[in-house]
């Protein structure tokens, strides 16, 4: 019983190493650490995320799925450089790398673009234990390497017919319409089962743009990056688009079934890249953990 006590209370103990070996990245890189209202009226609409809903006696509101929209609102009010480190919630299936509530790490820097960002993030994996090498390749460069497929092939009936020729099974697969979710299907059956170590990957299709920036040279795609550990994807980021047009777009075309943020809310936010890291996947893979803990 004693020893159990022990080993628990060291893992507590590891776990708290861990958060404070961020939080002096960060203070060393001058960035304010910020707390926001984890209850919010409205979403980020996000493709597969799903967010729980919390009636109250002032009426419906939502577990935040990411600090994200709250901290862009302290972005446009001139707050800075700033990272949170929160409990995020989801509506999501309790598995191996998915929980309804984990921890978050969210960080935006001003002055900075996805490739800066992407050095960061390597330097704050480093400084917390990841030992890998990392492999930086664009999505453009996956896709041609396992499914011999370009940006230019990337439309819904070339993905289809890829779909079919592999054996597929799309059956399940929502919004078929679009690009994205044949991409996405692609990815998780036939690339990501594949990659190994710490990988890079960027330059996402325009159609996975999110939030981030699309531009068009040298070919049209958007600045987001992942970062995966052995298959296990830690980070997210992007060069935000500051368009207030495009993001309105992308909104309105979401389609969500719940109420979607205000784009007006951000109108002064400056450039900047954002990008956000599963903490608690982060820490498993760092003490070799199979799971979410």
């Amino acid at each position: 019983m004693f020893q159990e006590q022990e080993n628990k209370r060291q893992n507590l103990q590891n776990y708290a190493n861990f958060l404070e070996k961020i939080r002096a990245f960060m203070k060393h890189r001058g960035i304010c650490e910020v707390i926001t209202n984890p209850l919010v009226k409205a979403v980020v609409p996000d493709a597969g995320v799903d967010p729980v809903g919390v009636d109250l006696q002032i009426g419906k509101r939502f577990l935040h799925t990411s600090p994200e929209w709250e901290m862009k609102k302290l972005l446009a009010e001139g707050a800075g450089s700033i990272y949170q480190m929160a409990s995020v919630f989801r509506d999501d299936q309790n598995q191996n790398w998915h929980k309804p509530a984990f921890m978050m790490l969210e960080w935006y820097e001003l002055g900075i673009n996805d490739q800066d960002l992407i050095q960061q993030c390597l330097s704050l994996l480093a400084t917390v234990g990841v030992k890998e090498d990392p492999c930086i390749l664009t999505m453009q460069d996956l896709y041609q390497q396992y499914c011999g497929i370009t940006f230019e092939d990337m439309d819904v009936k070339t993905l289809k017919l890829y779909c079919h020729a592999e054996g597929i099974d799309a059956s399940g697969l929502q919004k078929k319409e679009e690009t994205s979710s044949w991409l996405d299907l692609i990815w998780v059956t036939k690339i990501e089962p594949g990659l190994k170590g710490l990988v890079v990957v960027k330059d996402f299709h325009p159609s996975q743009s999110a939030l981030a920036e699309v531009v068009s040279e040298p070919y049209p795609h958007a600045k987001r990056f992942e970062i995966l550990l052995n298959g296990c994807e830690l980070a997210n980021g992007y060069h935000e688009t500051t368009d207030l047009g495009v993001l309105e777009e992308r909104f309105h075309s979401a389609k969500s079934h719940v109420p979607i943020v205000d784009v007006r809310d951000i109108k002064n936010m400056p450039a900047c890249a954002g990008v956000s890291v599963g903490i608690d996947r982060l820490f498993a893979q760092i003490k070799g953990l199979r799971s979410l803990f």
